[in-house]
């Protein structure tokens, strides 16, 4: 009984000596890795940068640079102990990908980099879409491709002076970007087209295009009748200024006037500086007075949704 406790004994020992010979996989202590951007596209390429490196760097040791077990780079750490080194994602990339950097004791620091398919439906809004000068409103896109800059332009000879915040924004993660625009002082009136581009060089596409617009508003409309007075026969304009380009305005007399005014247009179009004007002459039979015209352009994008102005012209 004695030996059989004794073998037992030893069996035992033996059993922890095995134990001590054969530990498991280390893990890393203080060293780490991220990666930049942390998703993309397949083909991508991207940085990998470590910190907490020191051991490494003062015996100027390579680190190992792993993509889902397949080594792709060994940057040397530097005295700080850290590193950044570019790699590429395989085209064949899908999902979740593991980026590892190997340790020389066995173990390793990681992250993930996810892949995401090229954007299929990418948008942009403009919030508000209309604004008086000095206002401010938001340009921003979804579902665009992480990690780029987005360029955004207006067109060569625009009058608009649109003071941003940044004229190429970066797309976040989760494929949006934003940026504050001020309307600035010395923009006329008028809808102004801007377009939004980001470079997708391992896209199909190649580049994302997106165009909206924003319209400024009038501020202080204004319409006047040149000369104020006349007798019949006579002519006259009615004119405005600081309205909003492209639009017409509607000249309208109140319902049962006698002034028989006969006009050039009744509807004039507003030129692309705000302005617009029509020539009117007093037709034989109106009698003498003085008699008011409303004039009204209508401005769906604005805030009013329409400018009225009312003038008024003598006849002696």
């Amino acid at each position: 009984m004695k030996r059989k406790s004794f073998i037992l004994t030893t069996l035992a020992t033996v059993a922890g000596l095995v134990s001590l010979s054969f530990p498991s996989a280390a893990s890393a202590v203080g060293e780490s890795i991220s990666v930049s951007p942390s998703s993309g596209p397949p083909g991508a390429t991207v940085t990998v940068t470590g910190t907490g490196w020191e051991e490494h760097g003062s015996r100027h040791i390579d680190v190992p640079i792993m993509i889902n077990g397949e080594q792709v780079a060994d940057p040397t750490p530097d005295a700080a102990g850290t590193f950044r080194v570019a790699v590429t994602i395989s085209k064949s990339a899908r999902g979740s990908i593991e980026i590892s950097a190997i340790i020389g004791n066995g173990g390793s620091a990681g992250t993930i980099f996810q892949v995401k398919d090229c954007p299929k439906n990418p948008t942009m809004a403009t919030v508000p879409s209309s604004g008086v000068v000095g206002s401010k409103f938001v340009q921003k896109g979804n579902n665009w491709l992480p990690g780029g800059k987005v360029r955004i332009t207006l067109p060569h000879g625009s009058k608009a002076l649109f003071l941003t915040q940044s004229a190429t924004p970066r797309v976040g993660p989760s494929g949006g970007w934003q940026t504050v625009v001020t309307v600035g002082k010395g923009t006329p009136p008028g809808t102004y087209t801007y377009t939004a581009t980001e470079k997708t060089p391992k896209c199909p596409s190649k580049k994302i295009i997106q165009r909206d617009s924003f319209t400024v508003c009038p501020k202080n409309p204004t319409v006047a009748t040149v000369p104020s007075s006349g007798v019949v026969g006579s002519k006259f304009v009615q004119k405005g200024n600081n309205w909003l380009p492209g639009g017409k305005v509607r000249i309208t007399l109140p319902h049962g006037s006698k002034a028989l005014f006969l006009t050039q247009s009744a509807t004039p179009r507003v030129g692309p500086s705000g302005g617009w004007q029509t020539v009117v002459t007093v037709g034989k039979g109106t009698p003498p007075g003085t008699y008011t015209y409303t004039t009204t352009e209508k401005t769906p994008k604005c805030p009013s949704e329409k400018i009225t102005k009312k003038g008024s012209f003598t006849v002696r």
